[in-house]
């Protein structure tokens, strides 16, 4: 009788890379609840239309799948993993993009709500916040945060790939 084959621990690397996966799932979730509901939500994304629904709808069946995929070790864990993160790449730098192209609009956004909630707001800050200069940066921390983790998982991906059987118990 052989013993069962334990499969090898998984490093905090690729339980990282699992653990964005299931988050950007349950951002893309929260998203089509609000969508849905709130006709402020509904208001801010007008400009995409049926595609905010259909794109993040996709993104969470993609991003849970991945990350499900990933754990259990599927045999094109990898592939569906690419395809989440590269979604939610498109996702994330289309909406900064467009965020960052009226800093205006943004700033006064965000003043609004830290108003609403009783936080301080300090006209300085402001300034050097949303600061023309600035957007780069912004859109570079933007890419770097959307692009590590497809990174990690390029340079772990021998822990993400099926564990293969032993010669003796392979078909053919």
């Amino acid at each position: 009788m052989t013993e069962a084959r334990k499969s090898p621990k998984q490093s905090w690397w690729i339980r990282f890379v699992t653990f964005f996966l299931f988050w950007v799932g349950g951002r893309s979730v929260l998203n089509l609840v609000l969508y849905s509901m709130d006709p402020g939500f509904r208001e801010a994304s007008v400009g995409f239309g049926p595609f905010f629904a259909v794109s993040e709808a996709l993104s969470a069946f993609l991003s849970i799948g991945a990350g499900v995929a990933i754990s259990l070790r599927f045999k094109h864990a990898l592939m569906m993993a690419t395809a989440a993160l590269a979604l939610m790449t498109g996702l994330g730098m289309s909406a900064l993009f467009d965020a960052t192209s009226d800093l205006p609009a943004l700033r006064a956004a965000y003043k609004a709500s830290r108003e609403a909630r009783g936080a301080p707001v300090a006209d300085d800050r402001l300034d050097l916040m949303f600061a023309p200069e600035m957007v780069p940066y912004v859109r570079g921390i933007g890419f770097l945060v959307c692009v590590t983790p497809y990174a990690i998982l390029i340079w772990k991906k021998r822990e993400v790939e099926p564990i293969a059987e032993d010669d003796e118990h392979r078909p053919g």
